[in-house]
């Protein structure tokens, strides 16, 4: 599907306008998304947004403390979340996110114990 050049522009200033739209777009309508991500303002913010990232390519909405997991740049996290909580979700986004070729490699490391693994 090929969009006219002003449907694209207000594509775009849509998904970059509206995080909910990005997560409907990428639900709703994948070829509109590949469709978007030719232009440059997209690509920019896909390379510079994890958040936007996520939603828009993995079709992911995250909670607010996921957000502010994925939207930190400390050199160490720790996460202590409790049980059903999306670790293993937030730290797949934000592994596929650090794996674009704008980045520099980051390790990975997860570390799981339950309480009754302790006592």
């Amino acid at each position: 599907m090929s969009l006219s050049d002003e449907d694209c522009r207000q594509l775009v200033a849509r998904l970059l306008s509206d995080t909910d739209y990005a997560l409907k777009l990428r639900r709703d309508s994948y070829s509109l998304v590949e469709e978007a991500a030719r232009d440059a303002a997209v690509m920019k913010r896909l390379a510079s947004d994890p958040i936007f990232f996520s939603n828009l390519i993995l079709g992911i909405r995250h909670t607010p403390y996921q957000t502010r997991f994925l939207a930190s740049r400390a050199k160490r996290i720790v996460l202590r979340w409790p049980r059903q909580s999306g670790k293993t979700l937030s730290l797949a986004a934000y592994a596929a996110e650090q794996n674009q070729p704008h980045h520099t490699p980051r390790a990975v490391t997860r570390y799981v114990t339950s309480r009754s693994s302790i006592d």
